[in-house]
């Protein structure tokens, strides 16, 4: 709630904490190719090896028609390699590969290739911070805001949308917080660890289980202490295990995590 009120305070007096307010002001890495300011991925070939989409986050792209597909993934193809459009599949499913009669889209690798984009903080979070705040009720103009946080979104990737995005009845502004999340989900797309940050503070998007899923389908809540921490600052590593309860465990929740 501390929180909240703070980030109210901010999004009412803009002269003292002035935001991003165009996608071209977003904290973003231009990557140009020209040694050393290179891609991380050596070889992007390997990007999209042994990689499927998930039917989830395909089958929103979907519904919303969403302009971002052809950037972000390859076309799906059935077993005499036709196009059947953008087809992914779930996430640990039960079961041998051979079940899914198609080839599911995989990731597009010109995500990686030189030159490239990495997000930092973008214009479009900022946009969706204040919808949320909006839609909870400590500002206003909600409606306003998720528009604006989409439409960045889609720009920031390289594609473009129209006012006509928001007449799908998916994508229209319905006044809760779980739109609003979903469509951060998805500007945070390629934004570090975000979506993952974003999930343990709100439990949103909800995201579909199976039984085949390891650590009872519960989404970590936080990494292991890397091994080289363990063998050489031991005592603190203990102490560290101490204040967790003493397990490091991936489910022990940190200090802001209520969810």
């Amino acid at each position: 709630t501390n929180a909240f009120q703070k980030l109210t305070a901010m999004i009412n007096d803009p002269e003292t904490y002035p935001v991003f307010e165009t996608v071209e002001e977003s904290a973003v890495l231009q990557v140009t190719g020209v040694t050393p300011n290179i891609s991380p991925w050596g070889r992007p070939q390997d990007f999209p090896l042994g990689v499927k989409m998930a039917a989830f986050f395909v089958d929103n792209l979907n519904a919303l028609e969403d302009p971002r597909r052809p950037i972000i993934q390859t076309g799906a193809q059935d077993l005499d390699n036709n196009p059947i459009g953008y087809k992914g599949i779930p996430s640990a499913y039960a079961g041998p590969e051979s079940q899914f009669e198609f080839n599911a889209s995989t990731l597009n690798r010109a995500q990686v290739e030189n030159p490239m984009q990495i997000f930092l903080m973008t214009y479009a979070e900022v946009e969706f911070i204040k919808a949320e705040m909006a839609q909870r009720g400590y500002t206003t103009n909600a409606q306003e805001h998720y528009e604006a946080g989409v439409t960045a979104a889609i720009t920031q990737l390289g594609a473009t949308t129209t006012e006509a995005y928001f007449d799908n009845p998916v994508a229209a502004y319905d006044g809760s917080l779980e739109q609003i999340l979903l469509q951060k989900y998805y500007a945070l797309y390629f934004v570090d660890y975000q979506q993952w940050f974003e999930f343990r503070r709100t439990g949103l998007p909800e995201l579909p289980t199976t039984e085949a899923m390891l650590n009872d389908a519960m989404m970590p809540s936080r990494f292991f202490y890397p091994s080289d921490v363990q063998i050489s600052n031991q005592a603190n590593y203990q102490q560290a295990l101490e204040l967790l309860g003493g397990a490091d465990s991936i489910n022990t929740k940190v200090w802001w995590d209520n969810n």
